[in-house]
C-alpha cells in the first residue's frame, strides 16, 4: 500500500512545477521528489522548514494551508493528516496559482489601451468632421454677410447630427434663395427686353409723326401755291 501511495504522489505534478509529498508523524520525508526518506523536514535546508512543521503539528485541522518560502521562492504547502499519522503534503508555487490572473490582467490591460486608443482616434475624426461642417457654415454665412456669396456653394453633409441638420438646412435656404434671384434675374432681363422693344416702338412713332409733319407741311404749302396762282 505504501509503494503504491507513494507512486501515485511522485507522478502528481501542481500547476507547472508544484508537487506532492508525503511525512510521518516525526516529519521524516516517505515521499517527495527532492528528498530522501532519511531527510527529516525539520532538519533539512538548515531547518528552514521547521517553522512550517510547527504550523502543521499545532494545527488543530486535520486539513489546512501554511504559506512559506522556499529556495527563493513563496510557496503554499496544502496539508491533510491522515488517520495513521502520516500528513498528505501539496506544495505549489503561489506565481504559478496566480500566473491565469496575470496573463488576463496584462490582456485586460492591453484591451483598455486598445480602447483609449480607439476612442482617440474616433474622437478625433469625430471632431476633425465637425470643425470642417461649423467652418464651413462659417464662411458661407460670412460670405452672405459681405454681399457677394457664391450661392452656388453648398455645405459638405459629413455628420447626421445637429450640425450636419443645420448644414442641411442652410443648403435648402441657399437653393430657394438661388431660385428666388435666378427668378428676379429673370423678370428683370424680361423687363429690359419690353423696354427695348417700348423704345423702339416710341421712335417709330416719332418717326411717324415726324413724316405725317411733313405731309401736312408739304400739303399747306401746295394751298398757299394754288390760292396765288388764282389771284
Amino acid at each position: 500500500v505504501y509503494d503504491d501511495l507513494k507512486n501515485t504522489i511522485s507522478k502528481i505534478k501542481l500547476y507547472k512545477t508544484g508537487y506532492m509529498g508525503l511525512l510521518n508523524k516525526d516529519g521524516f520525508v516517505l515521499s517527495h521528489p527532492k528528498f530522501t526518506i532519511k531527510d527529516n523536514i525539520k532538519t533539512i535546508v538548515n531547518g528552514a522548514l521547521k517553522s512550517t512543521w510547527d504550523k502543521i503539528i499545532n494545527n488543530s485541522s486535520k486539513l489546512g494551508l501554511v504559506n512559506y518560502k522556499f529556495r527563493g521562492k513563496d510557496k503554499i504547502m496544502g496539508f491533510y493528516k491522515l488517520d495513521n499519522g502520516w500528513i498528505l503534503q501539496g506544495m505549489p508555487v503561489v506565481s504559478e496559482i496566480f500566473e491565469p490572473l496575470v496573463q488576463v490582467k496584462k490582456l485586460s490591460i492591453i484591451l483598455v489601451i486598445v480602447f483609449i486608443l480607439i476612442s482617440s482616434i474616433v474622437g478625433y475624426i469625430i471632431s476633425k468632421f465637425i470643425v470642417k461642417s461649423v467652418l464651413q457654415v462659417n464662411e458661407v454665412a460670412k460670405d452672405l454677410a459681405n454681399g457677394d456669396g457664391d450661392l452656388t456653394k453648398r455645405i459638405d453633409v459629413l455628420t447626421h447630427d445637429e450640425i450636419g441638420e443645420m448644414s442641411d438646412n442652410l443648403n435648402s435656404f441657399l437653393d430657394n434663395l438661388h431660385k428666388t434671384i435666378s427668378d428676379i434675374n429673370d423678370v428683370n432681363q424680361n423687363l429690359v427686353a419690353s423696354s427695348e422693344e417700348l423704345s423702339a416702338s416710341s421712335n417709330q412713332l416719332v418717326g411717324s409723326s415726324n413724316q405725317l409733319l411733313g405731309h401736312v407741311s408739304n400739303s399747306a404749302d401746295l394751298s398757299s401755291n394754288v390760292k396765288d396762282q388764282a389771284q
